[in-house]
C-alpha cells in the first residue's frame, strides 16, 4: 500500500468533518479536475484533522499550496523550525 493509499485509508468514514479529510485525500491520490477548497471548506477540513496523526500534512498542504510529490518527499532537514518555513528538495 503506498503512502497516498495509506492517506485515503486512514480516513474515517462517519462524520460530517471526515468529509473534508476525504476530499483533500481524493486531491493528494490525483482527481484530474482540480477545484480549490472554498474558505469554509478549509475551515472544515483544518478542525477534522485536529489531533490527527497527519494534521501537520493537512495545514503544510493547505497554508503552502504544494504538490502532494513536495508534501510527502519533506524530510526533517528540510524543515528550519527557527525560521518556521521549510523548502523543498
Amino acid at each position: 500500500m503506498g503512502t497516498s493509499s495509506g492517506v485515503a485509508a486512514s480516513i474515517e468514514q462517519s462524520d460530517e468533518k471526515a468529509w473534508a479529510l476525504r476530499a483533500l485525500a481524493r486531491a493528494l491520490v490525483g482527481v484530474k479536475e482540480m477545484k480549490p477548497l472554498t474558505l469554509e471548506q478549509v475551515h472544515t477540513l483544518l478542525e477534522a484533522a485536529k489531533g490527527r496523526p497527519l494534521e501537520a500534512l493537512f495545514v503544510l498542504a493547505v497554508m503552502s499550496g504544494r504538490r502532494r510529490s513536495d508534501l510527502f518527499g519533506l524530510r526533517w532537514q528540510d524543515i528550519d523550525f527557527g525560521k518556521a518555513c521549510c523548502r523543498a528538495s
